[in-house]
């Protein structure tokens, strides 16, 4: 477990990083690369993932802000894809 709130991650690459339960909300964010890590019940509220790609990283039961704009331009996989559309209530048939 790690706190990152309010930090600016500027030229930041996360490589086989377990971040599970972390917090890295409100935070700045300008190339910023997260390659194979854990994001389980981590908190990303407020900090904008726009550019980056998260497919190779596991982001089960990540804590976003309501209208999950931090994930707006991110890059996911089907499987996250559809773990978020569940998080927004919808049934997959």
């Amino acid at each position: 477990y790690s706190t990152f709130d309010l930090s600016n991650l500027r030229d930041v690459t996360i490589i086989d990083t377990d971040l599970s339960g972390s917090s890295l909300s409100y935070c700045k964010a300008e190339r910023l690369s997260i390659i194979s890590s854990s994001l389980v019940r981590a908190s990303l509220r407020s900090t904008p993932l726009s550019s980056v790609d998260l497919s190779s990283s596991d982001i089960e039961g990540i804590a976003l802000s309501e209208n999950l704009k931090e994930l707006r331009g991110a890059r996911l996989d089907a499987g996250q894809a559809l773990s978020i559309v569940r998080m927004l209530g919808a049934e997959i048939g």
